[in-house]
């Protein structure tokens, strides 16, 4: 393996297409993965709303929000599926863990993740790998500690700065659990 992999650009599209399309450096098409859908049928590839990815360089791994979908999904950087974290409405009891409109994906140093939850109003940090949830912080309301319709999340040095889109502000702060940030 070359490497070539990480040189591409991976684009998330929603509105009618959610599907991810993948763009070598130079633009050019390569291929896209994913069609319109519940994500009910474990034998088809469905996304509703692809909303955000990160691609994790140490795992080699593609990291996307299915918003409307209600989970976070691995994949190869060829499009693969590795495995979900959390199910469609509906979607059975194996979850092991339940996200209310994922909307932001924030990968951390040691390749958990921050799953900002528009619907949750909170933000839980994920072991994407396992499938489990390592803590959240936050709850629905107006008041320290409360979040409202959160629309992103990302560690920046020590702190943590959480979009918190109802409320009209950046919450800034350290979370549970997060190396060298919020506690």
């Amino acid at each position: 393996d070359d490497g070539s992999a990480i040189e591409r650009i991976y684009v998330s599209e929603y509105g009618g297409n959610d599907r991810i399309s993948v763009f070598d450096s130079a633009y050019e098409f390569l291929f896209s993965f994913g069609t319109p859908g519940d994500g009910l049928d474990p034998a088809e590839l469905e996304f509703s709303r692809p909303q955000s990815m990160v691609i994790d360089r140490e795992r080699r791994e593609l990291l996307v929000a299915d918003a409307c979908n209600q989970r976070v999904g691995r994949f190869t950087l060829d499009g693969e599926l590795l495995g979900w974290t959390g199910a469609p409405t509906g979607g059975g009891t194996d979850a092991t863990i339940h996200l209310d409109f994922p909307y932001s994906l924030s990968l951390l140093d040691d390749s958990t993740v921050l799953v900002t939850e528009f619907g949750a109003c909170r933000v839980q940090r994920l072991d994407p790998e396992r499938g489990v949830s390592l803590g959240s912080f936050g709850e629905a309301g107006r008041s320290g500690g409360k979040l409202a319709t959160p629309w992103g999340a990302v560690v920046v040095g020590s702190e943590t700065f959480i979009l918190d889109s109802g409320n009209s502000r950046i919450v800034v702060g350290m979370l549970p659990g997060v190396e060298g940030g919020p506690s």
